[in-house]
């Protein structure tokens, strides 16, 4: 597989600790940026360098428009390709789908730790679906309308997540012009 242009967040420490990079690999239907509203920064104050990867066609990173034709050993090698860049093996910490393009990295490259967050089963999403379609019918409607929010304001992050009396989460997002965090890389 041919090297792509890679977008990655990089948040150094503020003051080294010692212990080896983070890299972040998030989910399907996001970029690098969910990363940098609480675990980036928090972990950049605990002394890790931090890494957080838009894996091809997601945020910056070019191959936005063969988007449907990656999988997860295109994903992989986005991995490899930075994980290759960095002075140590990275900790791999992966968020859902994210969670399965690292075991896939893992079939041939190293990593000093991984953490997987929320993995994808491996009997697949269907049986998860049709249960939260039950059981919170509005939930893809509402999910699809913040992800179409977030989209018409461009790169935008989402800089407020406020709870409503139902109990659902609404995420507020801000465009690049009224980000206070100028160079951020979005």
């Amino acid at each position: 597989m041919s090297h792509r242009k890679l977008h990655t967040l990089h948040r150094p420490a503020k003051k080294h600790n010692g212990h080896p990079p983070l890299v972040f690999v998030h989910g399907g239907y996001v970029h690098a940026g969910c990363w940098d509203v609480n675990f980036l920064p928090h972990f950049s104050k605990l002394g890790y360098h931090c890494h957080a990867i838009n894996l091809s066609g997601h945020g910056a990173s070019e191959g936005r428009e063969n988007l449907n034709s990656y999988d997860l050993d295109h994903y992989a090698a986005d991995v490899a390709q930075l994980v290759a860049e960095l002075p140590a093996p990275p900790v791999l910490i992966g968020h859902s789908m994210g969670a399965l393009v690292v075991q896939r990295f893992l079939e041939k490259g190293q990593a000093a730790a991984v953490i997987m967050m929320a993995p994808v089963p491996t009997t697949g999403l269907a049986g998860c679906s049709a249960q939260l379609h039950v059981r919170q019918p509005d939930f893809l409607r509402e999910a699809g309308g913040t992800v179409r929010r977030l989209q018409a304001v461009g790169a935008g992050r989402i800089h407020d997540r406020r709870n409503r009396d139902d109990g659902a989460s609404v995420a507020l997002a801000q465009t690049p012009a009224e980000d206070s965090g100028a160079g951020h890389g979005w």
